[in-house]
């Protein structure tokens, strides 16, 4: 046999090449939270002048501590590309592609339908996104009217691509005190000294703060918060009256119902009273001596030097200076400090009663 007519070379064929990539993302979400105390959280601030176990002075700490709680993962997604080359020397019939993620079949979008002929030299790019955790591998398979052809590839889970709130920052009333980083936790402190004389007269009583720490996230929203409250309690003031006291002091009472005395003075004198406060019945024991009062007799003018000790204060005073032991109202006699009179000038003997009105630091305090 003769053959007039041969077939040289190799014959056409069909070849796919494909392969594919798996791209894996999820967000990563830190938790936090908060704790804060104030120590202590009670503070007492005396009048000055009292004593080293009476301070007119205190410090408070507050201590911030945050602790990392863990992590969320959310936001899972598996996603990529499958190339399918046509590497053969024959146009390819595609009838389908199919994408098998951790066992399950899901979409895959190559901008064509199916059948659909891939010339020979010409490539077919397709993609995928499916939500949600998956392990094992992804496995394509292309189908032509001659063949099929397959890429697998192991679906790995890395780093998270997106992390929310890994590093927070802290405030406290609204003051940065520093940031926490996950994992670790992060202490912060401060201190403030208060003290009697911030406040005064004015301001005694009880003052309360309550300040609150938060942990704030990326975008600006609180977290979590705590609230530590202190209080400071001030000594006040409480006003008791006063009367002068000394050598040859006569009581007001029986003469009168209500307590005090009248000092008689000679001419040419300086007579030093003390200052007794709350002295009921005139009975000093009961009382609290809070100053003196130097009287001066010369030249026929009495004058009266009222001195208070630390840390009483004065309020008002009322002085007589007379003839008589009591100053006359009308027609009768009187101890009423509204009353009081000082008309020179003298001469012989004359009678004095020095009043006050005094503010000594309130006993009934803690």
């Amino acid at each position: 046999m003769t053959i007039s007519h041969g077939c040289p070379g190799k014959p056409d064929y069909e070849k796919l090449t494909v392969s594919k990539t798996v791209t894996t993302s999820y967000t990563r979400t830190h938790n936090w939270s908060i704790a804060k105390s104030v120590d202590p959280s009670d503070i007492y601030l005396y009048m000055p002048g009292q004593g080293a176990n009476k301070p007119s002075q205190a410090t408070a700490t507050w201590t911030v501590d945050v602790t990392y709680e863990g992590y969320t993962d959310s936001d899972w997604n598996v996603s990529g590309t499958i190339t399918i080359k046509n590497t053969g020397t024959l146009d390819a019939v595609i009838t389908g592609v199919e994408d098998v993620l951790a066992g399950t079949s899901i979409s895959v979008n190559c901008g064509v339908g199916f059948p659909y002929t891939l010339p020979k030299g010409s490539t077919l790019t397709c993609t995928y996104s499916e939500d949600g955790y998956v392990t094992g591998s992804n496995v394509v398979t292309v189908t032509t009217e001659r063949a099929t052809y397959s890429d697998e590839k192991p679906i790995v889970w890395g780093a998270p691509t997106k992390e929310i709130n890994k590093t927070v920052t802290i405030k406290d009333n609204g003051t940065e005190l520093g940031t926490a980083t996950a994992p670790n936790d992060a202490q912060f402190s401060y201190t403030k000294t208060f003290e009697w004389g911030d406040y005064g007269e004015a301001n005694c009583g009880d003052h309360t703060y309550a300040n609150t720490a938060s942990v704030i996230s990326d975008n600006g929203e609180v977290l979590a918060s705590a609230t530590a409250t202190l209080t400071v309690h001030v000594q006040c003031y409480v006003y008791e009256t006063a009367y002068g006291q000394g050598s040859g002091s006569i009581c007001f009472i029986p003469t009168f119902s209500n307590w005090g005395w009248t000092t008689p003075i000679a001419p040419g004198s300086t007579t030093v009273l003390d200052l007794w406060a709350g002295a009921g019945q005139c009975d000093t024991g009961k009382g609290t001596p809070v100053g003196s009062v130097e009287v001066t007799y010369y030249n026929g003018y009495v004058t009266a030097y009222y001195s208070v000790s630390s840390p009483h204060i004065i309020k008002e005073t009322h002085f007589y200076a007379g003839t008589t032991p009591f100053p006359k109202f009308g027609k009768s006699y009187t101890v009423a400090p509204g009353q009081y009179t000082n008309k020179g000038p003298f001469s012989g003997t004359v009678y004095v009663i020095a009043h006050a009105k005094v503010g000594i630091p309130d006993p009934n305090f803690r």
